[in-house]
């Protein structure tokens, strides 16, 4: 019984498009047995195949399970490729790694509380404070918008923020995420956040109209789930959070989404630092 192929997108792979010379590929390189490092490993109905369609870049046709090329790849199932496909981005504070230690430690408490598999749990090193969302926008753009957003960001200044008290959107009784809040220097975050919306907006699929709840998510209900039992409880039980719970900000990120079956990928496609407060910088 064949196998049906199976597309896979990979930027970092050129030779499928425009071969290793910059000419248009040889039919060995399109060749199904140029996916398999070893040509006896190809599986046998590989030939009664021919040589397939030419593809758009960064197309890769594989049979039978994907092996990248070159050790490390990303096996993610879908990434990016510039100048074919936007990039869903975002901009958002990440807390350091201490912070993400006490994160880590305040979901391991509600898991020992919350036995529900409606819950699925942020990765604390992924949990970030989103300043703004702008859903897909073409790669062209992006070098632009992080002009934008520095040119947004000149003024503004470090701020100390750390971990408040637990809760949950919209309400106990219809739960859709469980957050932790923030305390600190909340204006200077706000004014902070008010700049980067006001200079991304050109920028996002659409307009950011909802107001700024400052938190980090720690977990999220499956859209099909209806109420929490035990969710009040057991967000009063563990209301306190370690007094080492504060950090100071002095960066933000433009990230970039990938949604993967096994949890999305961020990452970091600029750095904007902040100047300090006490720098005397306005």
């Amino acid at each position: 019984m064949r196998t049906a192929p199976q597309v896979r997108r990979d930027p970092t792979i050129v030779e499928h498009s425009c071969g290793r010379d910059g000419r248009s590929p040889s039919s060995a390189e399109h060749s199904p047995r140029a996916e398999y490092a070893d040509a006896a490993a190809a599986p046998r109905f590989a030939p009664a195949f021919g040589a397939p369609p030419r593809l758009a870049p960064a197309v890769t046709v594989a049979f039978g399970p994907w092996q990248p090329r070159e050790p490390g790849l990303s096996r993610a199932p879908y990434r990016a490729n510039v100048g074919l496909l936007p990039m869903r981005v975002f901009v958002a504070i990440s807390p350091p790694h201490p912070i993400q230690e006490h994160l880590d430690a305040i979901q391991r408490k509600l898991r020992t509380r919350l036995h529900d598999n409606a819950l699925r749990w942020t990765q604390p090193a992924g949990v970030h404070l989103t300043l703004a969302f702008l859903g897909n926008v073409d790669d062209q753009r992006i070098d632009p918008l992080v002009a934008d957003l520095r040119a947004a960001c000149q003024a503004a200044v470090s701020m100390n923020l750390a971990l408040g008290r637990l809760g949950a959107f919209p309400d106990l009784l219809r739960p859709r995420v469980i957050w932790v809040g923030l305390t600190g220097d909340l204006a200077t975050l706000a004014t902070l956040q008010d700049n980067v919306r006001r200079a991304t907006a050109p920028y996002a699929e659409r307009p950011e109209d909802k107001p700024f709840h400052p938190h980090l998510t720690l977990a999220r209900l499956r859209p099909d789930t209806r109420g929490l039992r035990g969710l009040a409880e057991a967000l009063e039980a563990i209301s306190s959070v370690p007094q080492s719970s504060g950090w100071t900000a002095d960066e933000l990120h433009l990230f970039r989404s990938e949604l993967r079956p096994q949890g999305p990928l961020y990452t970091s496609l600029a750095v904007i630092q902040l100047a300090s407060a006490h720098s005397g910088r306005p």
